[in-house]
């Protein structure tokens, strides 16, 4: 999922993202979906931030599809190959925080059915918080088919903070687009 305009930036990630994956298909997700093609499509119209209809969407994709999703603002640092030998991976920003900003998953992984499932029974909130990390961190925090990856491994610094120099750890960096603020800020 992406807005209508992709900073320069981004898209040179994405070029990079195609570089060190050369093998790999690599697929765009661009709003206007119809939400009529999704499970969670009702939810849709409820989304205030892109992040949340991004959310929504990137579980949906991985569930049905498998592979791996990163955000736009995701700038790639070394190829993701040896992680696809986890049945599903996910990265934490600390303090135990399962952020889905980058993750993967083989198709139809129980747990990202999990999340899709609490949001089917009418789990909602109008912070894209909870129904992206927040939404994650419940539901795959302590499952043994779940690899929960360092803070480095996608998050050398949070959104707070100023920007680093990836280490050593590092697989992608999360450039921290703020896109939870809203679609009309």
């Amino acid at each position: 999922m992406v807005p209508e305009v992709v900073p320069d930036r981004f898209e040179e990630f994405w070029v990079r993202w195609s570089a060190i994956h050369p093998d790999w298909e690599l697929r765009t997700w661009r709003d206007p979906l119809d939400p009529d093609d999704w499970e969670l499509g009702r939810l849709h119209a409820r989304c205030t931030a892109g992040a949340q209809l991004a959310g929504l969407v990137r579980l949906e994709v991985v569930y049905r599809y498998g592979g791996v999703y990163v955000d736009m603002d995701t700038e790639p640092v070394r190829p993701f190959d040896e992680l696809l030998d986890h049945q599903c991976f996910i990265g934490t920003e600390g303090n135990g925080v399962l952020t889905d900003a980058v993750f993967g998953a083989v198709r139809h992984h129980p747990g990202i059915r999990a999340c899709i499932d609490l949001l089917v029974d009418g789990y909602w909130s109008p912070n894209p918080s909870d129904t992206g990390p927040l939404l994650t961190t419940r539901m795959l925090s302590g499952r043994s088919d779940v690899t929960v990856l360092p803070q480095a491994a996608f998050y050398p610094y949070l959104w707070h903070e100023d920007e680093v120099d990836p280490g050593p750890g590092t697989y992608a960096v999360h450039r921290w687009n703020h896109s939870w603020k809203g679609w009309h800020e």
